[in-house]
């Protein structure tokens, strides 16, 4: 305790605990949840499963300060007590938790984040709050008329369309076409989905390489179609995919490089469908991608025979002059040996680079989330709520993906009408990808 004292300018008292007597108006255990930081309110995540359990991370470390600055304080949602949450005693800071669990958009993780400026003393890049839009999941069985109805409403609004496009459909079991598609149907295949990239182009869209089939041959997982399968994770086992390899990798993104390449695309960002791939396949993509844009699942591990990277490294095609067929060749010498369970990430900003080696640009405002069983809405409002508290935040990006899909709701139209320029009042600026991604 004593050291404590002086080193971090606090004194412990306790570890608090969930309070089931108090219940919030949802019925819910409440804790010490919500971080006050530079005027504004960042929540812990707490909710009720469908079993009824509570999902939360309540405990924390109770410290009364001594001669420490309090750079944030946490609130009791049920008692309304408050305690010091960060701390800074010269150059010791002290966080009265561990802010990683149960990450979510409006979390208190994202004071942490921020709270990095000055443990490291870095500068920030920018004063500009930067706003991305991204048209999710367009593959050649989206309706034509919803994904250019959805980049003409951001371009009204003066906002560049980032297009994650999947460049071959699938659809084996026939989850949603019928009859089933076996057969990979590739861009050049479907007349349709050509003339959509053709129109896409004329609007000046950029495009994100948002996998190579966003799912994985005949296997279920869970349904097995294209958007909405994972490619490079086996969800029901929650495991790496079977015979998951560098080689494995390197093949399907060739056959997906073909298929873009053939209609003029050579996207220069990388999209990890649905955000989850085994170590190896991260380790491979910052090889080959200069960069990739989301959230990213982590997990320790050990890696052996990795190539070095250079810029001059950082782009994918099976051929080309230097010796860049070999230099992927090399990659397939890398093993990887990993510990635990995966755990997913998320950063209010660009990441140059994590402990794969990858680039990262942010997503940190998710999506609008239509209703489905055993998932919570997620609605325009609360991503206006987040990008506004978010505005506090040093070189924070407002950047959200959109599923075209959306419009064919009541309210889909103004709904992203409203997402945008709500946004744009706040102050961010939407940027061009391409242009980003240029000068770094």
């Amino acid at each position: 305790p004593e050291v404590q004292a002086k080193t971090f300018g606090v004194k412990y008292k306790n570890l608090t605990a969930l309070d089931s007597t108090r219940r919030d108006s949802q019925g819910r255990p409440t804790f010490f949840k919500d971080v006050m930081y530079k005027g504004e309110r960042f929540s812990k995540y707490g909710e009720l499963d469908q079993s009824g359990n509570f999902q939360a991370a309540p405990e924390m470390n109770a410290v009364t300060v001594h001669s420490a600055q309090v750079l944030a304080e946490i609130v009791h949602n049920g008692t309304g007590e408050r305690l010091p949450y960060a701390v800074r005693n010269g150059n010791h800071f002290f966080i009265a938790e561990t802010p990683f669990s149960y990450m979510y958009e409006g979390d208190r993780y994202f004071v942490f984040a921020d709270l990095l400026f000055d443990i490291l003393d870095a500068t920030p890049k920018r004063t500009q709050k930067l706003g991305v839009f991204r048209l999710e999941d367009i593959h050649a069985k989206v309706p034509r008329a919803l994904v250019l109805r959805a980049v003409e409403i951001a371009k009204k609004q003066g906002v560049p369309a980032n297009v994650a496009l999947i460049p071959i459909f699938t659809d084996p079991h026939g989850a949603y076409v019928e009859p089933p598609v076996a057969n990979w149907v590739t861009i050049s295949q479907d007349a349709e989905f050509l003339k959509t990239i053709g129109s896409l182009k004329l609007s000046g869209a950029n495009f994100i390489w948002h996998g190579v089939t966003h799912q994985y041959g005949d296997l279920e997982n869970p349904v097995g179609a294209s958007g909405d399968d994972f490619e490079f994770w086996d969800i029901v086992k929650n495991t790496p995919m079977p015979n998951d390899s560098v080689s494995t990798v390197l093949e399907r993104l060739n056959k997906g490089w073909e298929s873009l390449a053939g209609v003029g695309i050579k996207p220069r960002i990388w999209e990890v469908p649905h955000y989850r791939a085994s170590a190896l396949d991260y380790l491979v993509f910052a090889r080959v991608f200069s960069w990739n844009i989301g959230r990213i699942a982590y997990q320790p591990f050990e890696a052996y025979q990795v190539p070095l990277q250079t810029s001059e490294d950082l782009w994918f095609s099976r051929t080309g002059v230097g010796g860049h067929a070999d230099r992927l060749k090399a990659l397939e010498k890398i093993s990887v040996q990993t510990f635990s369970i995966t755990e997913g990430q998320l950063f209010p900003y660009e990441i140059y680079r994590d402990v794969y080696g990858q680039r990262i640009l942010p997503e940190n405002l998710g999506f609008m989330q239509l209703p489905e069983a055993g998932v919570k809405v997620r609605t325009v409002d609360d991503m206006i709520a987040d990008a506004k508290r978010n505005l506090v935040l040093r070189d924070v990006w407002g950047s959200f993906f959109f599923h075209a899909q959306v419009l064919m709701q009541p309210n889909g139209e103004a709904d992203l009408q409203r997402l945008l320029s709500s946004l744009k009042a706040m102050g961010y600026q939407f940027v061009d990808l391409n242009d980003f991604i240029g000068d770094k």
